[in-house]
């Protein structure tokens, strides 16, 4: 008869890898039972909610809103049925069936976006502002800019050396849409202080 022989170095192993398999089964039993259902979690998200102070503020910066309001004001863009919004998240014009990669784009945001008179996002515009970089910022913009692309949107990027330029920022959007138009400079010396009042 032949017997097992199992020295001690084996024991211990053998045990510390049944009792982590213990320890995780019971730890999943756990979360799973203390998984909220959805009723249960908006309950408590509006019992978090009735506790915490609100106040409003602006959705754009003085120098976003600025080039928000030119792009907004171009008669052009108006008449061929362009409608411009503003801090649009991607997850909710863009959808994709690889959930991770819906995931990496999900909370993410543009500064401007325009659509057409269906309802179809076809710009993607961004204002990279005096404080917009950061460690992180070029790749945020790498990866918004690679599914805007894959998704058939265009992407636009706007300067601060551009914000005071209303010819310009037109004649960048008019050529990212198709619109071969020339652009007059109108009223854009007064332009930046109508826009200081609005946004005071």
């Amino acid at each position: 008869m032949q017997y097992l022989v199992i020295d001690g170095q084996s024991v211990a192993v053998l045990l510390t890898a049944a009792i982590t398999f213990t320890i995780g089964a019971l730890a999943g039993f756990q979360i799973a039972r203390l998984r909220l259902s959805d009723v249960e979690f908006c309950k408590m998200q509006l019992r978090t909610v009735f506790r915490a102070p609100f106040q409003k503020q602006k959705l754009m910066n003085f120098s976003e809103f600025q080039v928000f309001r030119i792009i907004e004001q171009d008669s052009a863009i108006r008449r061929a049925g362009f409608r411009l919004v503003a801090q649009a998240p991607l997850g909710e014009f863009l959808k994709s069936q690889h959930k991770k990669g819906f995931r990496a784009v999900n909370g993410k945001r543009v500064d401007m976006l325009l659509l057409d008179r269906s309802g179809w996002p076809v710009l993607a515009i961004e204002y990279q502002g005096e404080g917009h970089y950061d460690d992180t910022s070029d790749l945020r913009d790498i990866i918004k800019r690679t599914a805007l692309t894959k998704a058939g949107i265009g992407y636009l990027e706007l300067f601060p050396k551009d914000k005071n330029d209303t010819a310009r920022i037109r004649t960048l959007v008019h050529e990212r849409l198709g619109l071969n138009m020339p652009v007059r400079d109108t009223a854009s010396s007064n332009l930046p202080s109508n826009i200081r009042v609005l946004h005071s």
